[in-house]
């Protein structure tokens, strides 16, 4: 049977944090037309809200499953090493999903005020994160 430090692992690894760097960093330094290589300080919240507010659901899902896996992963990886260390973990296994919710509160409610704000963004730096996200195979999915 495969671990939840496995599942989470391999999870990040292979899903979420290859397309979570491909639209956040990748994709928008593309140099041609409509994004036209915008850089790092263009890269603000107005393109984390963009996203959340055109593709609400599927922006949702991703960073949770991100945040989640992330925080899950990393509750059990601490509580494998002190039980091995120690000889008793110091997050019991029947707690570690609660532990790891509250890790991932805060990333979430960011997320969640930042979602609700208006883009404040000019239509074409609007225009331009729209085509960044849309060179991902997960935004363009219907």
């Amino acid at each position: 049977m495969t671990s939840v430090l496995s599942w989470t692992g391999y999870l990040t690894l292979l899903m979420f944090l290859p397309v979570h760097y491909l639209t956040h960093r990748v994709y928008p330094t593309i140099p041609v037309a409509p994004i036209h290589a915008f850089g790092p300080a263009e890269l603000d919240y107005e393109f984390v809200k963009t996203g959340l507010q055109t593709w609400p659901l599927r922006s949702w899902l991703l960073y949770i499953g991100l945040v989640g896996c992330v925080a899950l992963h990393a509750v059990e990886g601490i509580r494998i090493i002190t039980a091995t260390q120690f000889g008793e973990a110091v997050v019991p296994k029947n707690k570690r999903k609660l532990v790891s919710f509250v890790m991932g509160v805060p990333a979430l409610a960011g997320l969640f005020f930042i979602s609700r704000e208006t883009v404040w963004a000019l239509t074409s730096s609007v225009e331009s994160y729209v085509a960044a996200f849309s060179r991902s195979v997960v935004y363009r999915i219907l």
